[in-house]
């Protein structure tokens, strides 16, 4: 069977330095066959005079430039989608904050060629700098919600963006795409859909990418602020629910540790981190929740 062909979405917004590197990791696995597409989402005229300069020093015809003017992440994905080649027969998603492991294209590809029946493939995502109380706390929320959409030891009930991808054909068979109307999280709704429909998304822990987390406090509740936005625009309550809870038992052994350390400074570092992650996210979550649905009983 022939190696097939990748298109590698990257949706960026005013995160130039981020983008490079995760740009470099990428571009350096590339084969003639593969292309990258890049969506520079409604970013600043000097984000966006970086982007271009970056890309033009590699003149070569298997990168492609989009400018996005909205700003919106579910139209900018399915703007990427619609451009990719027609001889691709896998589309990759990657973050711009994320930086792809030296085989990770390689192991995109192996990983298709070895399940021909599944519709997705989830990689792994490994939160740095390694070094960081927040850093460190972000990995582990990122884990329960793994371990919380897991249906078996290899398949998934939803997926995100981070590191992702999925065969073309089936794509364009199901015509699926991501839901505009969501100002957030469009790609766990998505990934719903797709396997309410009986379609596997495989969790493949060796295509792996490096995410770069926040590492102060108000970066760590300004993410969790944007997570309380798309989630209370989401339906599937009940995956919320369950992830949150499984928060509170890591959380009770993290304490336990620190406890037994006697790292009482991290420990009240912790509590003002979770108290201002609960305010923020039961507050938005609500709010955006009320707004969602008043919106459908008025429409």
């Amino acid at each position: 069977m022939p190696t097939p062909s990748v298109s590698v979405i990257i949706l960026t917004h005013n995160r130039p330095k981020l983008f490079k590197q995760c740009f470099n990791s990428i571009i350096a696995q590339l084969t003639f066959k593969d292309e990258v597409i890049i969506i520079n989402n409604n970013s600043t005229h000097e984000t966006t005079k970086f982007i271009k300069q970056l890309i033009y020093k590699k003149a070569v015809s298997y990168i492609k430039y989009i400018n996005n003017p909205t700003n919106s992440i579910p139209l900018a994905r399915n703007i990427g989608i619609k451009k990719t080649q027609k001889s691709s027969s896998i589309i990759a998603f990657i973050d711009d904050d994320c930086i792809a492991d030296k085989n990770w294209l390689k192991q995109i590809k192996k990983s298709h060629l070895n399940h021909p029946q599944v519709f997705a493939v989830q990689g792994s995502t490994q939160s740095i700098p390694k070094n960081n109380f927040y850093t460190h706390l972000t990995s582990l929320f990122y884990q329960n919600w793994i371990n919380s959409i897991k249906k078996n030891k290899h398949a998934l009930s939803t997926f995100d963006t981070k590191n992702l991808s999925f065969k073309k054909s089936l794509w364009n068979k199901f015509k699926f795409k991501f839901d505009q109307k969501l100002l957030r999280s469009s790609d766990i709704n998505l990934g719903l859909k797709i396997t309410n429909q009986n379609l596997i998304i495989l969790y493949n822990k060796n295509i792996k990418v490096f995410h770069k987390e926040r590492v102060s406090l108000l970066g760590f509740l300004h993410q969790h602020f944007l997570f309380a936005k798309g989630e209370g625009q989401q339906q599937a309550l009940n995956l919320i629910s369950k992830r949150h809870f499984s928060h509170i038992s890591t959380l009770k052994s993290l304490i336990k540790k620190l406890w037994n350390k006697q790292q009482y400074f991290k420990i009240i570092q912790l509590s003002i981190a979770l108290l201002g992650l609960f305010v923020i996210r039961l507050a938005f979550f609500c709010y955006y929740r009320c707004l969602s649905l008043t919106k459908k009983t008025f429409r």
